[in-house]
């Protein structure tokens, strides 16, 4: 793990209970979200996912951040994700700040995707650099 006034979340997979899907939005067997969280890598928070059809649209996202390592987590995450046919993997900017998510929330009000950040109610973190967290998805 990095560090950066205490720890930053490299490649968190989600455990059972975090990052749960909607009812509007099915999951597909044992898949949750992935968080990768890296200091100062840039980006812009978004709620729409990317579709990331192939390598080349994965090395095009990924290319949009900072920090060599940041970029090689994503890669890493997008090439370790299980895509059943007829699914895509996608991607989405969830947070930028010191408070890293620790889930998301999946759904598809009107058939529109929607990929929202989730907090712990635990007290607010300081920082000096934000960090940047992104979500890898598969979905329908």
């Amino acid at each position: 793990m990095r560090r950066l006034l205490g720890t930053t979340l490299i490649g968190l997979i989600l455990l059972s209970g975090c990052g749960e899907a909607s009812d509007t939005a099915a999951s597909p067997p044992a898949t949750k979200p992935q968080l990768v969280s890296g200091t100062a890598a840039g980006g812009t928070v978004s709620t729409t996912p990317t579709v990331l059809e192939d390598a080349a649209a994965v090395r095009q996202y990924v290319a949009q951040f900072r920090g060599s390592a940041f970029r090689k987590e994503l890669q890493q995450a997008a090439a370790a994700a299980d895509v059943p046919p007829g699914w895509d993997l996608t991607a989405t900017v969830v947070s930028i700040g010191c408070d890293v998510p620790t889930g998301v929330d999946v759904a598809a009000p009107g058939n529109d995707l929607v990929i929202r950040p989730q907090y712990s109610a635990a007290e607010r973190k300081e920082c000096f650099a934000p960090v940047t967290t992104v979500a890898i998805a598969v979905t329908d």
